[in-house]
């Protein structure tokens, strides 16, 4: 076996066990964390895609969709233990952990919601064949009322 397909068949089990997507999460956080904690902003980099906030997110993250959806895509990257992606989330957001509502603010917050324990809120949200479904979400009430008129041709 040559020195090449050793270090494929490596890579592949590493892959396979969920050791080398983690690492390479790791690796992008510290990046990220490195990049923010030095000032790397657009003004000082202008060439360079910035890891700081930018407006348009700010803006959306003060409304009450923008803060609910916030904790809904945490709150599934907590489910599934995601940690490295939340630790690049959080500060990419400009968000602190007390923006974040948590499963149980959340289930109070929306409570037409209705999810196991063995599956992330957000995931009730879309039924299983990826339609909007008023059995599993009651889309006349809460942050997407708006579309109970017209799911089929909503631009939420």
């Amino acid at each position: 076996m040559s020195l090449a397909e050793i270090k494929d068949a490596v890579a592949q089990n590493l892959t396979e066990d969920g050791i080398l997507p983690k690492i390479q999460a790791e690796l992008r956080a510290a990046v990220f964390h490195s990049l923010n904690k030095r000032g790397f902003t657009k003004q000082n980099h202008p060439h360079r895609q910035p890891p700081a906030v930018n407006p348009r997110l700010s803006e959306y993250l003060q409304t009450q969709n923008g803060r609910l959806t916030f904790s809904l895509v945490r709150e599934f990257l907590e489910h599934f233990e995601l940690e490295f992606t939340t630790s690049v989330l959080v500060p990419e957001s400009g968000q602190t952990s007390a923006a974040f509502m948590g499963r149980e603010a959340l289930s109070r917050e929306l409570p037409t919601v209705n999810a196991s324990p063995n599956e992330p809120l957000l995931a009730s949200l879309v039924p299983s064949d990826g339609r909007p479904s008023t059995a599993r979400y009651n889309w006349t009430d809460g942050p997407f009322g708006h579309c109970a008129t017209a799911v089929d041709s909503c631009v939420c």
